[in-house]
């Protein structure tokens, strides 16, 4: 059965921007394991196995996290400059940015679509200009992940 905190690390490590607001974070985390706690429940009662309703409650689960706008973001710092950003970092360039992130579908399967393209080349100027004028640059050296 999934977890709170199995899910909330999920969260923590590729979707640092969830963190911000915890009250939502926490309602989100709640509802989302209720679901797929009774997505598991269902499945079973239907006769289905449990390893098969176990996977299926888990696509409850983590329905539409794939798609990281952090993630997004540390694509183009790592293009411009050969590095992995630390979290805090891609949290503060995502806020530069959100608004451009607003704009698009924030679904698992809007990463296989030439709108996700369009947004990363949307971004990689705003967000450089933001590290340059936060003098972050000097920073990414030093929070590079080995």
């Amino acid at each position: 059965m999934p977890s709170e905190l199995e899910l909330y690390e999920y969260i923590e490590e590729n979707r640092p921007e969830m963190l911000l607001d915890r009250d939502e974070l926490q309602s989100f985390i709640t509802r989302r394991v209720a679901d797929s706690s009774m997505e598991y429940e269902t499945q079973v009662q239907n006769g289905v196995e449990p390893h098969i309703a176990h996977e299926l409650s888990q696509h409850v689960l983590y329905e539409n996290l794939s798609f990281s706008p952090c993630q997004l973001i540390d694509q183009v710092i790592e293009k411009n400059y050969s590095v992995t950003a630390h979290p805090t970092i891609l949290v503060s360039c995502y806020l530069a940015v959100k608004n451009i992130f607003d704009q698009y579908p924030s679904t698992d399967e809007f990463m296989s679509t030439p709108e996700y393209d369009s947004l990363s080349e949307q971004i990689e100027m705003p967000v450089i200009q933001y590290l340059r004028n936060n003098n972050l640059e000097n920073h990414l050296e030093a929070s590079v992940y080995s």
